[in-house]
């Protein structure tokens, strides 16, 4: 999978210099970037992304992952919220800023966009892993497995899909 993000920038970068203001371009070349591990090159390439169209909140999600990555939790978390504020149901950013926040050991507002996310979205295993695992460490048992269960029923069911 590495090979195909990189030549996915290669492809970027060209389109980039047919077009410089092509906003999509950056925020794909930030995400590729973000996938190999690169984190400072992709918080450069998303914010030229919200300098052309500074609504582009996928690109707010990004620079939240990267700076999570980097260990910046409270920046991660100001730029999820940023993603939100424009797009309060983009599930993505719901599950990533729930992360952020568990990090941080405030798993009750995690909770909160956990099921945000999963009102949004519900058939995404992933956030209902995330949503357990945060119930978990509030000792909330009960919940926790019920949530995880639920996680493991989807992914089975997107396993046999593929």
């Amino acid at each position: 999978m590495l090979g195909k993000h990189n030549e996915a920038i290669e492809m970027f970068k060209a389109a980039i210099g047919i077009r410089f203001d092509y906003s999509e371009a950056w925020n794909n070349w930030g995400n590729a970037l973000g996938k190999l591990g690169r984190h400072q090159e992709a918080i450069e390439k998303v914010k030229k992304t919200v300098v052309i169209k500074p609504d582009y909140y996928q690109s707010y999600d990004i620079w939240g992952l990267a700076l999570g990555r980097l260990g910046r939790p409270l920046e991660s978390i100001e730029k999820f919220e940023k993603a939100l504020n424009i797009n309060p149901s983009y599930y993505e950013a719901l599950n990533n800023l729930g992360v952020e926040l568990g990090k941080l050991g405030r798993f009750a507002e995690a909770i909160d966009n956990f099921e945000k996310a999963v009102n949004v979205k519900p058939d995404v295993a992933e956030v209902w892993n995330n949503w357990g695992i945060a119930l978990q460490k509030l000792g909330r048992f009960t919940e926790a497995t019920e949530k995880l269960k639920e996680a493991n029923r989807l992914k089975r069911k997107n396993d046999l899909q593929l």
